[in-house]
């Protein structure tokens, strides 16, 4: 049956703990973040559904959205998650993958000169323990890595020079370096290793929402793109989310 889409409200599940792309507020309990903001801004403002957010440990995440429990998430299209979840046609927001290291020219240049990623065996790599998407890169380039708990860990040893470098989540990276005041000391290089593209995912089993919502919410960022407004809108959200870090 047909619903229409005004006055609604859309269920949409996050990683609760996924700073500063989502997660879920311990002061409050509310679940904030770029992606959160995002989706808020486009479902609210430009296609007039109301947003339930839900933060979750992201299998949950997953597993909410197969069972219909949850309307949608965002996150990489895979085979696996098209089975169950329909996608949008545009990305959403594409997640870099860039280098962070110390404010040293010498050093900068040397990263700048490495023809391929297995020539990075030469610098100290820092990585985040359990960080997938890090452990396949390096593993696959056959590059040795230093691995520690914590964004926060991997810059200081790299502003200590106890790391030369590490790869990671353009946002991830700038909000860090901006809560540790470390601006003045590190560099995020503009070479990008790898992206992450995210597409809104739909459940398939959602019990109000279908394909014509997905148009819907693609007419609405072909709108928004054909007016040069898209990239605007994502700056202003990453704008709020490095001031957010620096008051925490």
């Amino acid at each position: 049956m047909a619903i229409p889409l005004a006055a609604k409200e859309i269920k949409i599940a996050y990683n609760s703990d996924w700073p500063p792309y989502s997660y879920t507020d311990k002061r409050d309990g509310v679940v904030k973040g770029i992606l959160v903001d995002l989706l808020d801004s486009l479902f609210i403002e430009q296609i007039g559904i109301k947003t339930a957010n839900f933060g979750f440990p992201w299998k949950r995440v997953q597993s909410e959205a197969k069972a219909g429990l949850m309307d949608a998430f965002i996150t990489v299209p895979t085979q696996q998650r098209l089975e169950y979840a329909l996608r949008s046609r545009n990305i959403v927001y594409t997640i870099k993958m860039q280098a962070i290291t110390r404010q040293n020219k010498e050093l900068i240049s040397q990263i700048n000169r490495v023809q391929t990623v297995y020539g990075l065996n030469a610098f100290n790599v820092c990585e985040i323990i359990g960080n997938g998407w890090g452990y396949r890169f390096w593993q696959q380039h056959n590059v040795k890595f230093l691995p520690v708990p914590k964004v926060s860990n991997c810059l200081l040893l790299i502003d200590r020079a106890r790391a030369d470098l590490m790869i990671h989540p353009l946002a991830v990276g700038s909000a860090e370096i901006a809560r540790l005041e470390l601006n003045k000391k590190l560099i995020i290089l503009p070479k990008v290793y790898g992206e992450m593209k995210f597409t809104l995912l739909l459940s398939k089993r959602s019990a109000q929402y279908g394909q014509a919502l997905v148009d819907q919410f693609d007419q609405t960022i072909d709108k928004l793109q054909s007016e040069k407004a898209y990239q605007p809108l994502l700056d202003t959200i990453m704008a709020k989310a490095t001031a957010a870090a620096l008051q925490n």
